[in-house]
């Protein structure tokens, strides 16, 4: 996959192992924190299967205060070239969650 340009509107990039094109599949492909107050909401993408035979799938979440447990979104992503459209749609929600 090329790489493309994500606008995480205000976010802090902890970590971006997907942006630039995937080097290594792994759970920790994207991690961005947004803080408002004590509020905190971390938008975290990984890749989940098998990293020799790429037969697995991609997910993309919201969690607050690193309550892993019980995102508040989640979507899967089985094709590469959809992470994109699925970051959007993250970014989009965490926008309307810390109006």
């Amino acid at each position: 996959m090329q790489s493309f340009f994500i606008d995480f509107n205000g976010g802090v990039v902890d970590y971006d192992n997907l942006t630039h094109g995937i080097s290594v599949y792994n759970e920790d492909l994207l991690q961005v924190s947004y803080t408002k107050g004590t509020y905190k909401l971390i938008l975290d993408a990984g890749w989940y299967g098998n990293t020799e035979t790429r037969t697995g799938f991609f997910k993309i979440m919201v969690v607050e205060n690193s309550v892993w447990e019980y995102p508040l979104f989640e979507e899967v992503i089985v094709k590469e070239n959809d992470l994109p459209s699925g970051l959007y749609k993250a970014v989009a929600f965490i926008s309307g969650s810390l109006k």
